[in-house]
């Protein structure tokens, strides 16, 4: 569970400096972090009007294992890992945003799928805004961007 997560060493110092150096400093930023920083990164903000870290951490982690993990055949070593981008930032109150890049020949999200994601966050993570946007980027390939904003 997210919530009772804690993390140490490299992860911690780095989404401290960086929380640190901006989130106070800055009604306006997106920072795209490893995701191990942004979980550290949304620790910090603790309490923000809507926004309750634990309660995001947790949706979170349901929608994480929502969004499938890569697969590039037999022995790659790259199986398994995130298939997404996280950014973590401001647009006045906090905001987080998930990038995933799909070819659509390879199991692409569905509407329903993309919405479960955005039904989560609402529910469960209590975003005031949950939207995604699927882009074709041509070629057989589109992006989808999630955002989840709290006021």
């Amino acid at each position: 569970m997210c919530a009772n997560l804690t993390l140490t060493g490299p992860h911690t110092q780095i989404a401290d400096n960086i929380f640190g150096a901006v989130f106070d400093q800055s009604l306006d930023f997106r920072i795209e972090l490893p995701y191990d920083v942004a979980i550290r990164f949304i620790e910090r903000i603790e309490q923000y009007n809507e926004f309750e870290a634990p309660t995001v951490l947790d949706a979170l982690e349901r929608v994480d294992r929502l969004i499938p993990r890569s697969a590039f055949g037999e022995g790659n070593p790259n199986n398994g890992s995130r298939d997404y981008k996280i950014e973590v930032g401001r647009e006045g109150s906090p905001v987080i945003y998930l990038h995933r890049f799909e070819w659509l020949t390879q199991f692409p999200r569905t509407e329903d799928q993309m919405k479960a994601v955005c039904l989560e966050m609402q529910l469960n993570g209590k975003a005031d805004e949950a939207t995604y946007e699927a882009r074709d980027c041509g070629g057989g390939t589109r992006r989808i961007t999630f955002r989840f904003w709290w006021d």
